[in-house]
C-alpha cells in the first residue's frame, strides 16, 4: 500500500532524526494509511505531535490510544473520550475498548456498564454484535463471583443474547456464539436441559473455529463415556486432532482435569498460555479456556510494557506442570509456560 504523498517529506525527517515541527498536520486518513502501510513507529511520532498540537481532537487522541505501547495509557485515553460528552464515532470505539479493557483485567462490574452505554447509544454500530456477547459473558461470570444479584445478572445475560440472535440471522458467526452463552446461563442457572439443547443448536450453525469448544462442551455434558459423547469425543479427534479442546479430552483411562487456580496458593506453580500486548486478545482466550471448564486468569505485566499475561491451573510442583503442559497442550501446537507467580 502507498504511502500518501503528502507524508513523504515528514517521513524523510523523521528517518534523518530532524525537527517536524511547523510542517502541517495530516489529516486522520493520512495517518490510517501510514499505519495500514507498516510505518508505525512514525505515525506514533507524528500522531504525538498532532495531539500535543490539539489535544482535545477526538480522532488524534483515538488513534495515539490504539498505537500506544502502554496499556495504562492507552486505557486513560480510551476512557477518556468514553466518558466525553462528543457522541462521535471516536466515542463509541473507546467505549467498546474501555469495557474490553475491564473485562480482560477482571474487573466484570466495570465492563458491564461501558458495554451497555455503547449498546444504549450505538445500536447499530459496527461493534453491535461482540458488544451484546461480551456483555453476556461479564454478566455470567460476575453473577459466579458471590454477587448477591446473581439471578439478576443471569436474566440480562440471556436478555442480550436473545437480543443478539434477533438482530442477527442464521449462519452469522455470532449467532452460533449467542446459542453457546445461552448455553452457559442455563448452566449457571442449574438448567442443564436447556444448556443441551442451546448447545446442540450451537453446534448446527458453528463456524470452524468455535465448533471444537461446542463439541467439547457438550461430550463433556453428555458425559465423555456415553454414546452421544462418544461421537462428539470422536468426531474431535478425527476432524481437530490439533485443537485445545481434543488435547483436553481424558484418556482411555482417565485423568484428572487442571486444577483450579487457588487465590492464597501463592507458591504454586503455573502455565502461562499467552501474553498479549491488546487486552482483546487475551480476553479471547480467556473465555475460551473458561468455557472448556479450566479456571483461567489475566494479569497485566506492568513491568513488561503492560504486556496481558493468561494463565491457567495450579500446580503443586513445576514437574507436575510440565507434565499436565507436555500431554495435553504441547502436542496440540500450543505453547505454555510453567512459571512461579
Amino acid at each position: 500500500m502507498a504511502v500518501p504523498l503528502s507524508l513523504l517529506s515528514t517521513l524523510l525527517l523523521l528517518t534523518v532524526g530532524l525537527n517536524t515541527a511547523g510542517m502541517a498536520n495530516p489529516s486522520h486518513s493520512e495517518l490510517t494509511e501510514l499505519v495500514r502501510s507498516g510505518f508505525l513507529d512514525s505515525a506514533r511520532t507524528i500522531n504525538g505531535t498532532a495531539l500535543k498540537a490539539n489535544p482535545e481532537d477526538p480522532g488524534t487522541r483515538l488513534l495515539a490510544a490504539k498505537l500506544s505501547l502502554e496499556g495504562t495509557k492507552a486505557h486513560q485515553l480510551f476512557r477518556g473520550l468514553a466518558d466525553g460528552k462528543n457522541p462521535g464515532p471516536e466515542q463509541a470505539e473507546s467505549l467498546y475498548r474501555t469495557a474490553q479493557y475491564f473485562y480482560a483485567t477482571g474487573r466484570y462490574h466495570m465492563a458491564i456498564p461501558y458495554f451497555r452505554k455503547y449498546i444504549q447509544l450505538h445500536p447499530q454500530g459496527d461493534l453491535m454484535e461482540p458488544a451484546h456477547y461480551w456483555m453476556a459473558q461479564a454478566c455470567v461470570i460476575y453473577s459466579q463471583q458471590n454477587s448477591p444479584d446473581k439471578a439478576d445478572y443471569l436474566d440480562t445475560s440471556r436478555v442480550y443474547l436473545n437480543s443478539l440472535q434477533k438482530n442477527i440471522t442464521v449462519g452469522h458467526y455470532y449467532h452460533s456464539l449467542a446459542w453457546e452463552g445461552l448455553a452457559r446461563t442455563a448452566l449457571a442457572q442449574r438448567d442443564t436441559l436447556e444448556a443441551l439443547r442451546a448447545y446442540r443448536l450451537a453446534l448446527e450453525s458453528a463456524p470452524d473455529d468455535v465448533r471444537p469448544t461446542i463439541l467439547f462442551l457438550l461430550a463433556r455434558l453428555e458425559g465423555f463415556d456415553s454414546p452421544e459423547g462418544r461421537r462428539k469425543v470422536s468426531l474431535l479427534r478425527s476432524s481437530f486432532a490439533n485443537s485445545l479442546e481434543t488435547g483436553l479430552l481424558p484418556s482411555p483411562v482417565g485423568s484428572p482435569g487442571v486444577p483450579s487456580w487457588n487465590e492464597n496458593a501463592s507458591q504454586a506453580f503455573t502455565l502461562q498460555v499467552g501474553a498479549f500486548s491488546q487486552a482483546a486478545n487475551a480476553q479471547n482466550l480467556e473465555s475460551r479456556l473458561r468455557r472448556l471448564g479450566l479456571s483461567p486468569r489475566i494479569v497485566r505485566d506492568v513491568a513488561e510494557k503492560g504486556l496481558y499475561r493468561v494463565y491457567v491451573g495450579e500446580f503443586a510442583s513445576q514437574a507436575e506442570a510440565k507434565a499436565w503442559s507436555d500431554t495435553r497442550l504441547i502436542p496440540q501446537g500450543w505453547d505454555a509456560y510453567v512459571v512461579k507467580p
